[in-house]
């Protein structure tokens, strides 16, 4: 698994990976009162006007041909709803 870094188009594991989101910044728990050491990924849908934190172990970086894939998928949602 490569290092998730800012800049980076990822999915949540917990989730399905339904939502392409890119990687803003990662910071440091402890400043937010979880255990020390760990960190989160602060997150910016592609798609939607959502914005998201996530631990990193949640999350996988997606390679191109995953990318496609899951906005595909998003798509085909998104035109069963109208």
């Amino acid at each position: 698994m490569s290092a998730i870094k800012a800049g980076d188009y990822v999915g949540r594991k917990s989730y399905g990976m339904d939502i392409v989101f890119n990687v803003k910044r990662i910071e440091e728990t402890e400043s937010r009162g979880a255990k020390t050491g760990t960190a989160i990924a602060l997150l910016r849908a592609f798609e939607f006007r959502l914005m998201a934190s996530a631990p990193l172990d949640d999350l996988v970086v997606l390679e191109p041909e995953r990318f496609r894939e899951v906005i595909s998928r998003s798509e085909a949602n998104m035109s069963r709803r109208t």
